[in-house]
């Protein structure tokens, strides 16, 4: 099952990181983070720097497109990589670390 978080943050790197980090701890693991900065400038490119890689992919807009704008490119994103589920949270949302396994869980018994 192909599954994208997708989290849209513009000026809030500290609750960013607290989102990133509950993302990371979660039980169900397989599955990718795109993060969509609408322009942020305080330092969020920086800060998300280090947290980049095959997993986590970092966009930015360029300008504020507030949030419905920063979930639609982000969904937009996730459709052209072929994602079957995608997971979308602003950035200051911290998931229990079971939060995507029981959703999957209950995906699974609704599919059935």
């Amino acid at each position: 099952m192909k599954v994208c978080a997708v989290v849209v943050t513009y000026n809030r790197k500290t609750m960013l990181e607290g989102c990133i980090r509950a993302l990371l701890g979660q039980t169900y693991s397989d599955f990718d983070i795109f993060i969509v900065d609408n322009g942020s400038n305080d330092g969020t490119k920086e800060f998300i720097a280090p947290y980049i890689s095959e997993r986590i992919k970092y966009f930015n807009t360029g300008f504020n497109i507030g949030g419905s704008g920063g979930f639609y490119y982000g969904i937009k994103e996730a459709c052209k990589n072929n994602y079957e589920w995608i997971w979308i949270m602003d950035d200051d949302v911290i998931p229990t670390e079971t939060a995507l396994e029981e959703l999957i869980n209950a995906l699974e018994n609704v599919t059935k």
